[in-house]
Formats: C-alpha cells, sequence, structure tokens
C-alpha cells in the first residue's frame, strides 16, 4: 500500500471510543512514524467543526483557525480531475444533508446550494493543507465514509494520490472487511477456495434478527397514541423552528391532530417521530398512509424491493449514483415483464429525510411499483418473490441465505457470492427467476470467505455481540493488522477485480 521503504504517517478518521484505543496503539506503534487524528475532543482534530459548521477544538486546536488559502489541492490535482472533484463535492453534500436544519436540532448553517460548493472548496483545501503539512502517505477509516467529516477527508486523499485503508465491521460476530477503493467493496476471489473448506451453516428458513433492529412483537404490533416524549419532540420543534404557533392556537391544534392521526394509525415499531419532529414528518407519513389497508397479492409474480434506512452507509457510501433508491426502482422496472410487480417496502426506522413527496410521486409514476403496508413481513415477501433487488442491503444476504437471487445496485460485501448478480440493464428476468442457487456452494462460500476476514471490532457498536469482549485484546488483533496491510505485507479483504 506504500512504499515498503517509508514508515506509514496516517491521517486517521473515527469518532467511537474504540477508534480512539486502536489509535492511540498505532501512534506508539514503532512501525508507525506518525499519526493524525480526526475524530472528537481527544483527537488532534474535532470532526463536529466540518459537519456543524462551528468552530470546536481537538488536540491540536481548531481545524479552520488558519484562515489562510494554501493550495495544496489545487496544486496537485492532475488535468482533467476537477470533474472528478465535482462529483466528490455533489456526494460531500449528500452526505451532509444529515445535518440540514429539516432533519436536525443542531444543524449545520449551509443553506443554498452556493454555500455548500464554496465550503466544500475551503474544507478541502484545509484538510489538503494539513495532509501536506503533516506528511501523510495514507489514511485510515474505521467506517465507510459516509458521515461528511469522514467523507471529505476521503476524497481529498483521494485527489492527492494518498493511499487508502477502509475498515467495516460485518453482521458476523468478531469480524471486520477492510479495502482501498469503494469500488473495491465486495470484490473478492472465490477462485482460490479449496475443495475441502469448511461450510458454514446457513438455516435457509431461519428468520435473522440482527442487535441493531428491534424485533417485532405483538405488543410492537399494537397502535399508539401521542406520549410525553412526543409532545417534548414537538415543543422542541415549535420552539425552535416555529415559536410562532404558540400564539396561533388554531394552527397549534391541527398540527397536534394530525400528529395523533400519524401516531394512531402505524403499530409501535414504527413509531413517527422516534428522535426527531419535523412538520414534514407529517406529510411523508400522511403519504404511507395511503399504503397501510391495502391488500398484498401474494399469489401474483413480484419483485421485492425493501428500502434502506437513509442516510447510511449502506446508500451513501456504497451505493454510488444508486444513493438515489427510486432511480434503483425505475431501472429495475424495465427489466420486468408487464405482468411482474415491484413490492417496495419502506424501512422501519426511516423518517422523511429523502422522502419528500416527490420521491413517492416518482415511485407512483412507475406502473408496476406497490408500495406495502408497513406490517408486511419482509421474510414472507422474499420467499414469495421472483427475486430480491436492493443497493447493498442485508436483504440480499437474507435473499441468497434463502434461495433467492437478489440483483444489487450499489457494491455490497457479499457482492460475489452466488446467486447475485450486479445490475446491468441487459440482465435477464426468466434467469433470474428461475436460477436455482446451490445452498451448499453458498455455504462453502461463506466458510471460506469467514475464514479470510481479520478478526476484531472497529466500530464499538458491534462489540455488543462478542462475549466477554476485551478492549485490550481487540487492540492486539486490530492494530498488527492495520500495519501489515499499510506495509504491504498483507492485502486487503477486498481488492481491484484484476
Amino acid at each position: 500500500m506504500i512504499d515498503p521503504e517509508s514508515l506509514p504517517r496516517i491521517l486517521s478518521c473515527g469518532t467511537g471510543p474504540g477508534a480512539s484505543s486502536i489509535t492511540s496503539s498505532l501512534k506508539n506503534s514503532p512501525e508507525v512514524e506518525h499519526l493524525l487524528s480526526f475524530g472528537r475532543e481527544e483527537q488532534d482534530y474535532h470532526m463536529a467543526t466540518i459537519t456543524r459548521t462551528r468552530p470546536k477544538a481537538g488536540a491540536l486546536g481548531e481545524l479552520t483557525s488558519d484562515h489562510y488559502y494554501s493550495g495544496a489541492l489545487a496544486r496537485v490535482l492532475a488535468p482533467g480531475e476537477l470533474d472528478r472533484f465535482y462529483q466528490f463535492l455533489f456526494q460531500f453534500v449528500d452526505h451532509l444533508h444529515r445535518r440540514e436544519s429539516h432533519y436536525h436540532y443542531r444543524p449545520h448553517g449551509l443553506q443554498t446550494l452556493h454555500e455548500y460548493v464554496n465550503y466544500y472548496h475551503l474544507i478541502a483545501d484545509i484538510i489538503a493543507s494539513k495532509i501536506q503539512e503533516h506528511r501523510i502517505n495514507v489514511a485510515l477509516f474505521f467506517n465507510a465514509p459516509h458521515l461528511g467529516h469522514d467523507t471529505i477527508c476521503y476524497q481529498v486523499a483521494s485527489l492527492m494520490g494518498i493511499p487508502t485503508l477502509v475498515l467495516m465491521q460485518t453482521i458476523f460476530p468478531n469480524k471486520f472487511l477492510s479495502w482501498s477503493h469503494m469500488a473495491d467493496c465486495g470484490n473478492f476471489d472465490f477462485s482460490r477456495m479449496p475443495e475441502d473448506v469448511a461450510p458454514y451453516q446457513i438455516e435457509q428458513k431461519e428468520h435473522p434478527s440482527y442487535f441493531y433492529m428491534d424485533p417485532v412483537t405483538n405488543k410492537s404490533l399494537r397502535k399508539s397514541h401521542l406520549g410525553p416524549k412526543d409532545l417534548l419532540l414537538i415543543l422542541a420543534y415549535i420552539l425552535t423552528k416555529e415559536p410562532t404557533l404558540l400564539i396561533k392556537p388554531g394552527n397549534l391544534l391541527r398540527l397536534l391532530s394530525r400528529a395523533q392521526n400519524i401516531k394512531a394509525k402505524f403499530p409501535r415499531f414504527r413509531d413517527p417521530f422516534a428522535r426527531f419532529f419535523h412538520v414534514s414528518q407529517l406529510d411523508y407519513f400522511e403519504t404511507l398512509l395511503e399504503s397501510e389497508d391495502q391488500s398484498v397479492d401474494f399469489e401474483r409474480s413480484f419483485v421485492y424491493f425493501p428500502l434502506h434506512l437513509q442516510p447510511e452507509a449502506t446508500t451513501s457510501a456504497m451505493g454510488g449514483a444508486y444513493v438515489d433508491q427510486a432511480l434503483a426502482i425505475e431501472h429495475l422496472s424495465l427489466l420486468l415483464p408487464e405482468d411482474c410487480r415491484i413490492y417496495v417496502k419502506e424501512n422501519p426506522k426511516q423518517q422523511h429525510f429523502m422522502r419528500d413527496p416527490l420521491f413517492f410521486h416518482r415511485l407512483h409514476r412507475i406502473p408496476s411499483v406497490h408500495i406495502v403496508p408497513s406490517t408486511t413481513c419482509t421474510h414472507k415477501l422474499t420467499d414469495h418473490s421472483q427475486f430480491v433487488a436492493t443497493i447493498t442491503g442485508t436483504a440480499g444476504w437474507e435473499a441468497i441465505s434463502r434461495g433467492k437471487n437478489v440483483v444489487t445496485f450499489g457494491n455490497p460485501w457479499y457482492q460475489s457470492f452466488p446467486g447475485v448478480y450486479p445490475y446491468q440493464p441487459n440482465l435477464s428476468y426468466a434467469e433470474l427467476s428461475s436460477q436455482q442457487i446451490v445452498h451448499e456452494d453458498l455455504e462453502k462460500s461463506a466458510g471460506y470467505f469467514l475464514s479470510q476476514l481479520p478478526d476484531g471490532i472497529v466500530y464499538e457498536r458491534y462489540k455488543a455481540i462478542v462475549p466477554d469482549f476485551n478492549q485490550e485484546e481487540n487492540v492486539s488483533c486490530v492494530v498488527p493488522y492495520i500495519v501489515n496491510v499499510i506495509r504491504g505485507r498483507s492485502s486487503p479483504v477486498f481488492v481491484k477485480k484484476s
């Protein structure tokens, strides 16, 4: 990854406490010459400076305190690289929208397109100057860059020709992934798999559960009503966004009535106001209500497309152009015969972010699209479908585990497994509907794949599925792996196709 004769000088991006302990150990490693860390207060630079557009100091001070143009990025951009620069800019704007005032109580102050453009130029130049000042020769990320601050660090490093190493936790306990370029994710070489590989048992009819998803129970299926938490969120919205509602009792009552009606129509697991309230949510959930009472015909031919939660890395970082999920569904519809429907199910944790009325208008313009109620069982939809389509979601892994082929529009980690078909305009509906997955081959592929993954936790939240997790032992596993890959003694899990 870097010149074998050189020691790593690392730019590290990771905000969790687990990432902090790993970067601290890397700093003290005799095989690392220098490490510049971007994260929270304890790191060298506080990344909230970027995501909130407000100065916040880290150990080396505040990132934007030097207000002079350096030209560090402009000097190294190759001729013709401005097109890629502006593609990156679009992605950065998309990622930074998670802090926009419609979706967050502590938003950044950017509003217009040109404010985003100017801001990107400013921050990109500052990041480039830090890379140059600290003579960085490799950039390290503890998740697929998708939060805004890590996005621009990854982009600037790429534009400057700095090698990058991305780590990402898996759904398998104590296993993580690694790759150098976002387009490499999922590129895994199964040609070296030995005949006698130990298979990984996959129950075809298992209803998988994940620690980050709330289980659906009889209680969670019940309808609800506005409670104290909801009223506090609504009050916070009024005080921060529309204080004049306090002197307009008629308008306030209409808002509360709409909120109560929505709350009463959805099951508890589909909490409309789980973490945030904005009046735009009312439009979003009222749109979904149009589909809540519709029946689902499981006997007819259909393809299942479960929508991703957004914003998340699975679309923002790994979906490419198909971060726009409506675009994926539009393209999917072109593969299907006239009598085949697309059953679209909203993600149970989704709020109004990236789901404006025009999003649903685009879906409703597609004759084959049918939005199913939130209580429809995702496993039943998978089992009765002709095949499943997704950007990069876990639903794709569940599909092939249950014997259903999957069409992917992004770069999921399971991209190279049997039964996975990256979207192409010439894909055959007949083949996708009839081609059988040999389950024993899938289990062997999974066994070999897992045997090649490094051990460890690089994203703090996943330690919940590791019994007796010990951070010191974890660091002793992860740090040598990072150093070996950076210094070229090992390859990342995913590599560019030859």
